[in-house]
């Protein structure tokens, strides 16, 4: 798997929601609108929060080279502050 290059500008290396971050290589991660979520009786952890999201996450390789998304590693912010 060759490099998958660079943000296409230094802006690019945070992104907010509704943003498509464009890679020099082809690869773009769009990160979709947050919804409320209800964790199930069987989801593990998070029992501490009082509210909880779900974010989609898109991926678009156009680099001409297969991409694992294990590769895609996420860190989140809420207003300024890490998520958890």
């Amino acid at each position: 798997m060759s490099h998958l290059g660079t943000p296409a500008t230094a802006d690019e290396t945070e992104s907010t929601v509704g943003d498509t971050a464009p890679w020099d290589s082809g690869l773009q991660i769009t990160l979709e609108p947050p919804e409320d979520y209800e964790p199930s009786d069987e989801a593990a952890g998070g029992v501490e929060f009082d509210e909880a999201i779900t974010v989609e996450i898109t991926v678009i390789n156009g680099t001409g080279e297969p991409f694992g998304t294990i590769f895609v590693l996420l860190d989140a912010k809420f207003s300024g502050s890490p998520g958890e």
